[in-house]
């Protein structure tokens, strides 16, 4: 499973599309965003941000049980339709 895989999930997993998405963080088209998806050029910050708009925590998880939250360290802007329901 690659990495875009999985924020594909997250994305079903929050109700979200990638069109929203593309849309909420200012992407001038989906296209663009399917870039990102195609390429697998996620960062950890984008990861973490992908996790909030989604709902969820990205997370570092160690055998121990010990975990470490990974918060964004900037967010995007949001743009679209979503964006109020966000702030």
């Amino acid at each position: 499973m690659t990495i875009s895989d999985c924020v594909r999930m997250a994305l079903q997993k929050g109700s979200r599309t990638q069109v929203e998405m593309a849309d909420d963080w200012g992407f001038t088209t989906p296209q663009a965003l399917g870039v990102k998806f195609n390429r697998g050029s996620w960062s950890a910050n984008d990861l973490a941000n992908v996790a909030e708009y989604t709902g969820g925590v990205l997370t570092i998880k160690y055998p121990d049980g010990q975990e470490i939250l990974v918060y964004p360290e900037s967010k995007p802007k949001l743009r679209g339709k979503n964006a109020k329901a966000e702030e």
